[in-house]
C-alpha cells in the first residue's frame, strides 16, 4: 500500500474559524479591482442605479457589479453565464462582492445598460494612471486590430453573393418546375422517379419565399454601400494579417510611451487606418488634457487631410509616407521629389525644376507641377514616367501637412522606432493572453464597452506590474513608498 499525504476528512467538522479576508493575501491583485472601484464615483459616471430610491425591491450596487465584470476581464472570463458560476465557487470572487450572487441576466444586463458609463470608467482610470505618475503625457502610439464579429459569415451579404444566390435558386426551381411538368402529363400518375406533385410544390414555395426574403436584402445591401451584415450590421467583411478574410470591427486605440499604457479607444466599421487618424488621437488628446500631444502611426494612417485636422486640434503627427512609388525605377519615385515652396515649384532627383502649370480659370482640378519640354529631353525619362507629357506631380491644400509629417519621422528616427514596441503587443496580449479573439456582442457601441473593458483591465493589470499591489507593494518597496503611495492614492478621486 502506498503511502500519501492525507487530507482532511471532508465530512469531518472543523473548529478552525476561517473567513474570506483572511483567506486572501494582501499582493493578491483582486484587492487592487476592490480599491480602485470602491473610490469611484458611480453616480458620477452615471451607472443605472448610481442613486437608488427609498421604495422597490434594492438593486444590486453598480460597484459591485463593476468589480464583478473588471474581475472577470482581468481573469479571461467575460461570459455572463461563467461568471454566474464563479460567484458561488470562487473564493475571491466571493471576497470581492461579499457572496453576492447574481444571475447571468442581470450581469449581462449591467453591461448592456451601463454602456457610456462603462467607456467613462476607462478614461476615469487612465487619469487615475495619470496622478500616479504612469503617464507621460507628451507621446503618443496609435494603431488598429481587427477582431472577429459576433457573425456568421452565411449570414454576411453582398452583391455578388445575392446575385450568385439568385441565380442558384432560378435555376433549382426551373428544375421543379420541368419535374412538375412530367407529373402533370403523366399518364400513369403523379409521381417522377423522385418526388410527388405536392413535394415539388413545396420547393417551389420555399424557393419562392427566399426570393423574397434576399429581395429584402438586396434593397438593404444597396442602401449601405452593397454590404449587410444581418445579425450585427455593423460588422464588415475585413482583411486580416494572416490573410484571411472575416466579418470584423477594426478596434484603434492610443497608447502612452512612458509605460504603455491604453489611454483611448475606439470602435470602427472601416476596414483600413486611412481616415482614423485624426479621430483616435483627438479622443486621446481630450482624455489626457494635454494642450499639445506627438502621435506616431504608421504608413496605413498617411492621409494628407487627416494629419492636416490633427495638426488643426493641436497634434504633431509622426506619420511615414507609404511605398507608392508611380514610376517605373523606385529611385524616381514622389517621395524623392522635394518641394521648394519658397519658389512654388518641385525638384527632380535629376535637379530639374518642375514648374507650376497654369489652369484654367474654370478648372477644378488640383494644382499640377511639370515640364513636357524638360522631360522629353531627359536621359531617364523611361525610369521616371510613362506619360508622353513628362512627369506631372499634383499638389492638394494639405500637402503641406503631409510634407511635415514626413520631415519628423526623417527628424526623429529613433522615436518612431518605438512605435512598434509600444502598442502593437498589447493586441497581442489581448488576443494571446487574455484570449479575447472574438467578440461576443453586437453594434458598435456595444463592441466599443467590451473593448473598453478588455483594455482597463489591461491597464489595471500593468498598473499592478509596475507599481506592485494597491494598496500594498510588493516586499521590496520600502514603507516610504508604499504609505507616499496610499497617499497619492486618495487624491485621485
Amino acid at each position: 500500500m502506498g503511502r500519501y499525504k492525507e487530507g482532511a476528512v471532508r465530512n469531518q467538522v472543523s473548529m478552525e474559524l476561517m473567513d474570506f479576508e483572511s483567506m486572501i493575501e494582501e499582493k493578491n491583485p483582486v484587492r487592487a479591482v476592490d480599491t480602485i472601484v470602491d473610490r469611484m464615483d458611480m453616480r458620477e459616471l452615471g451607472y443605472a442605479y448610481g442613486e437608488t430610491k427609498e421604495t422597490g425591491r434594492k438593486p444590486y450596487n453598480p460597484s459591485d457589479m463593476l468589480k464583478l465584470y473588471l474581475y472577470g476581464y482581468f481573469n479571461g472570463i467575460r461570459s455572463s453565464r461563467k461568471l454566474e458560476r464563479e460567484c458561488s465557487r470562487n473564493i475571491e470572487l466571493m471576497w470581492l462582492i461579499n457572496s453576492l450572487k447574481p444571475d447571468f441576466k442581470t450581469i449581462a444586463d449591467f453591461r448592456k445598460n451601463n454602456k457610456q458609463a462603462i467607456q467613462k470608467t476607462f478614461v476615469k482610470f487612465s487619469m487615475i494612471c495619470d496622478e500616479l505618475g504612469l503617464i507621460g503625457k507628451e507621446v503618443v502610439a496609435v494603431d488598429g486590430s481587427k477582431f472577429r464579429a459576433s457573425n456568421n459569415s452565411n449570414k454576411y451579404w453582398t452583391r455578388k453573393k445575392i446575385a450568385d444566390k439568385c441565380e442558384s435558386y432560378k435555376e433549382s426551381a426551373d428544375k421543379y418546375i420541368k419535374l412538375l411538368d412530367v407529373c402533370d402529363t403523366d399518364e400513369g400518375g403523379h409521381k417522377t422517379k423522385r418526388y410527388t406533385k405536392k413535394e415539388l410544390e413545396e420547393r417551389l414555395d420555399r424557393i419562392q419565399r427566399k426570393m423574397e426574403r434576399l429581395e429584402e436584402i438586396a434593397i438593404q445591401a444597396a442602401e449601405s454601400d452593397g454590404d449587410v451584415s444581418l445579425t450585427d450590421p455593423d460588422a464588415r467583411m475585413m482583411k486580416h494579417l494572416s490573410g484571411a478574410h472575416e466579418i470584423s470591427h477594426n478596434t484603434q486605440i492610443a497608447v502612452d510611451e512612458k509605460h504603455n499604457m491604453v489611454v483611448a479607444v475606439d470602435v470602427t466599421s472601416d476596414a483600413v487606418d486611412y481616415g482614423q487618424f485624426n479621430n483616435i488621437s483627438s479622443q486621446a488628446k481630450e482624455n489626457l488634457k494635454a494642450d499639445e500631444l506627438t502621435v506616431l502611426a504608421d504608413r496605413g494612417y498617411f492621409s494628407a487631410e487627416e494629419l492636416n485636422k490633427a495638426e488643426q486640434n493641436g497634434i504633431i503627427p509622426i506619420v511615414a509616407r507609404p511605398e507608392r512609388t508611380g514610376a517605373p525605377d523606385p529611385m524616381y519615385a514622389m517621395s524623392n521629389f522635394i518641394y521648394d515652396s519658397e519658389n512654388d515649384l518641385y525638384i527632380c532627383p535629376e535637379g530639374k525644376q518642375l514648374l507650376r502649370k497654369q489652369k484654367r480659370k474654370d478648372s477644378k482640378a488640383l494644382p499640377s507641377y511639370g515640364s513636357k519640354q524638360i522631360c522629353e529631353n531627359c536621359p531617364v525619362r523611361d525610369k521616371c514616367t510613362t506619360n508622353k507629357d513628362g512627369r506631372n506631380i499634383r499638389r492638394d491644400e494639405f500637402q503641406a501637412a503631409a510634407d511635415r509629417s514626413v520631415a519628423r519621422v526623417y527628424a526623429n528616427r529613433f522615436l518612431y522606432k518605438k512605435r512598434m514596441g509600444m502598442v502593437e503587443h498589447i493586441f497581442g496580449t489581448i488576443k494571446t493572453a487574455f484570449g479575447f479573439r472574438l467578440l461576443t456582442v453586437r453594434r458598435t457601441e456595444m463592441v466599443k464597452t467590451e473593448m473598453s473593458l478588455y483594455f482597463l483591465a489591461y491597464n489595471l493589470k500593468r498598473a499592478v506590474n509596475i507599481l506592485g499591489n494597491i494598496p500594498v507593494f510588493s516586499p521590496v518597496l520600502t514603507i516610504t513608498r508604499v504609505f507616499a503611495f496610499r497617499k497619492r492614492l486618495k487624491t485621485c478621486f
